[in-house]
């Protein structure tokens, strides 16, 4: 049985969640990072996380919209159904009946709570009534539509009400009939909805491979074709392929194997789950073997247990197909994959790229051309005709649906808007690797607070090689009694940092010793409060790695909308953080407050010891830092926009202004709040806690925050940022 605890929802920092507008925060990123993941998907065949992230985050967001509803958003992925129609590339359909997708659980317990609600609407008692067991299929789901034995429509699942029409793709598929076998037991039906999987059999995904890298022989061509990440990938590709030619001309296989009904009209009705399988067999449509009839909650965790060897090996078979790009690329195709990574983030206007189209065409041209790149792929071809693909690997499975067997059962407990009563489906979480823990890091956030991360020994799991892991808090190391040298077991998490769901004994190694100082200042590290487990830096005032932190949130498109800046470019404005334990140095140094530069390298001098100076920077100024310089800085054109983007940002909205000034747990709801309610900078200051706290969503504890920030000495460091930007010319609209 699997078992793990918890898992590391969203990229910002959950131990910061205090108030409202924290959750607030939360929701939106979980709601901007998932609806991104469905259009990555449904719109280029790619993933940019795992199913196993991307149904964890949903559950979160579906406990937190639950908990929070004014927080949640209009277009919530957790009520889209598949696919947005809007990204549709095909004609629209709508389906004869709406397409619902199924509820998760991931482990048994929560599979045992399923199992008592579902006993306790139906009024029955263990062993009374029939489920259909069966492995759930790793594929892309669609819908068939036959009319008096005929095929005459395919759909996409698209949002569970309309789908895209595939009718053509679908055709090209020998595995589902263009008109129904005729059947003594079972009469064909006058309308019969199918729904089922499309997939890509584990073979034909590596002959599909095997034909592209072929292909990427020719490397004069100026688009080579790229192979699939994997099967699932490969399988959406191909029904959403808008020629058809080409999926008739690559040879590729998809096939089909059905798992549920829609709209259904015959003289003849079946009136359970099994029974309807069996018909369709005889009709000549697909069904999954892996299916069984249980009784008992017994006979559920044994059909998850029976079918776990082959997920094992599935997995392990599938992962020695994949390519490692980061540890079996040559230096050439590493080369390519920069400059193409350089190409996409240039088009997406990542502010972080420094590189002339000029420039980045050259080193695409002279990467692609290089006769090495021919010896690689036909090593790359080599390794794909030597892999075995044992015949019971036809396709993935990521879980087991549970289904009422009797159709009675199914109307009876009906729908949610999104799921349906009678189903549940117990998803396997994803593979997992042991490797050694080297170091435990940190990373100090815009408040000060310390995020430890885990230096793992590098290990190759799902096709490329993790190196770090998330470790969220203090209490939750000593918990695990995690050990530096020590054995962890990690799962690659899509392509966020990874998380260590479980520690091998390790007394050998000394007992994990939470630091005492900021790892970037040096300066006393404090508990946020009595009862945190989150430690914070104690001089907020003088740690660059908090300046670094507190930059790159202003200059972000949340506050000030100054992206030309950017990370990078940021970390050479103030310096990196990098604080000595034994020597009590701190290594990169900064200059002193008499703008002291003894002992320090020109490159290492840094224009910014606070965010007070952001609208001092001048072009002279900026052409100095490593990172902006040119070999023609009289016409910097990245300075320029520098420059234009911050003068455009000298008028803000007052909330804008607030969230700027990085007052603790002051999110962008409450900043609005205060806005409208104060409507200028002098009004605020002169409100009481009592005045700013009674407003809703703000509370006493972010009123007594804001009060703070224009009162008490300890804020005057703070108050001076604003002062700064004041001077240098910000004008605050209402």
């Amino acid at each position: 049985m699997y078992m793990f605890d918890g898992f590391d929802f969203g990229d910002w920092d959950a131990g910061e969640i205090k108030d409202l507008t924290d959750i607030e925060k939360e929701i939106d990123n979980l709601t901007k990072q998932l609806l991104d993941a469905k259009k990555v998907y449904y719109t280029s065949s790619d993933s940019i996380m795992s199913d196993y992230e991307f149904d964890s985050k949903l559950r979160h967001l579906e406990e937190l919209e639950k908990e929070y509803p004014q927080f949640k958003h209009k277009k919530t992925p957790t009520e889209i159904v598949g696919s947005d129609p809007d990204l549709n590339l095909f004609d629209n359909i709508a389906h004869i009946k709406q397409m619902f997708s199924l509820s998760d659980v991931f482990d048994y317990n929560e599979l045992k709570e399923w199992y008592d609600r579902f006993l306790k609407d139906t009024k029955t008692k263990e062993g009374e009534l029939e489920f259909s067991a069966e492995g759930k299929i790793d594929g892309v789901a669609v819908d068939l539509v036959y009319q008096n034995g005929e095929l005459v429509r395919a759909a996409s699942r698209g949002d569970g009400v309309v789908g895209e029409s595939i009718l053509d793709n679908v055709l090209t598929m020998e595995c589902i009939p263009r008109l129904l076998h005729k059947s003594k037991a079972y009469i064909v039906p006058k309308l019969l909805e199918i729904r089922g999987e499309i997939y890509m059999p584990l073979q034909d995904f590596v002959n599909l491979n095997l034909e592209i890298e072929t292909e990427n022989l020719n490397f004069s061509k100026k688009d080579k074709p790229i192979e699939f990440a994997n099967p699932r990938n490969a399988a959406n590709g191909t029904v959403r392929q808008l020629n058809i030619d080409s999926i008739k001309d690559q040879k590729r296989v998809i096939k089909f194997y059905a798992h549920g009904i829609g709209a259904f009209d015959g003289p003849w009705i079946p009136k359970t789950q099994s029974e309807y399988y069996l018909a369709l067999e005889e009709w000549g449509i697909p069904v999954s073997k892996n299916r069984k009839i249980i009784r008992n909650f017994k006979d559920f965790v044994s059909f998850i247990e029976q079918l776990l060897p082959y997920k094992e090996k599935y997995d392990s078979v599938s992962e020695s197909i994949e390519i490692d790009r980061e540890l079996d690329l040559t230096e050439v195709e590493r080369d390519l994959v920069q400059a193409k990574n350089l190409q996409k983030q240039k088009k997406e206007n990542d502010d972080n790229v420094q590189i002339s189209d000029g420039e980045l065409q050259k080193l695409l041209t002279s990467n692609t051309n290089n006769p090495n790149w021919k010896n690689f792929v036909n090593k790359r071809i080599d390794k794909l005709k030597n892999i075995e693909i044992p015949d019971e690997c036809e396709h993935g499975i990521d879980g087991v649906v549970f289904k009422a067997n009797l159709f009675s059962v199914q109307n009876e407990l009906g729908e949610t808007q999104k799921y349906p009563r009678w189903a549940i489906a117990y998803k396997f979480p994803p593979p997992s690797k042991w490797t050694e823990l080297l170091a435990i890091n940190y990373e100090v956030g815009k408040t000060g607070r310390l995020t430890p991360l885990a230096s793992l020994k590098p290990v190759k799991l799902q096709g490329s090689t993790i190196a770090k892991a998330t470790l969220n808090n203090f209490d939750e190391i000593e918990r695990k009694d995690i050990r530096i040298g020590g054995k962890v077991r990690v799962i690659k998490s899509g392509d966020i940092i990874p998380k260590i769901i479980e520690v091998a004994k390790n007394k050998e190694f000394p007992k994990y010793v939470r630091p005492q100082v900021c790892p970037s200042c040096g300066a006393e590290l404090v508990l946020d409060t009595e009862d945190s487990a989150d430690l914070r830096c104690s001089d907020p005032e003088h740690c660059v790695g908090q300046l670094k932190q507190r930059l790159k949130y202003i200059v972000s498109r949340s506050c000030f909308d100054i992206q030309a800046l950017g990370i990078k470019n940021i970390e050479s404005l103030v310096g990196d953080d990098d604080y000595d334990t034994e020597t009590k140095f701190v290594k990169n140094v900064m200059f002193d407050l008499l703008n002291n530069w003894e002992g320090v390298e020109s490159e290492q001098r840094y224009i910014m010891k606070s965010e007070s100076e952001l609208f001092d920077l001048t072009y002279s100024k900026l052409v100095t830092v490593p990172a902006l310089s040119t070999k023609n800085n009289l016409d910097n054109k990245t300075v320029n926009e520098i420059l234009k983007q911050i003068e455009k940002a000298k008028t803000q909205p007052l909330w804008r202004v607030l969230l700027g000034l990085n007052i603790l747990r002051l999110g962008k709801s409450a900043a609005q709040k205060l806005s409208k309610k104060f409507n200028d900078l002098d009004s605020i200051k002169d409100a009481s806690i009592e005045d700013i706290s009674e407003i809703s969503g703000v509370g006493e504890v972010l009123g007594e925050n804001v009060w703070e920030f224009f009162h008490t000495s300890d804020n005057q460091w703070r108050r001076d940022i604003l002062e700064g930007w004041l001077n240098s010319g910000l004008r605050i609209e209402g």
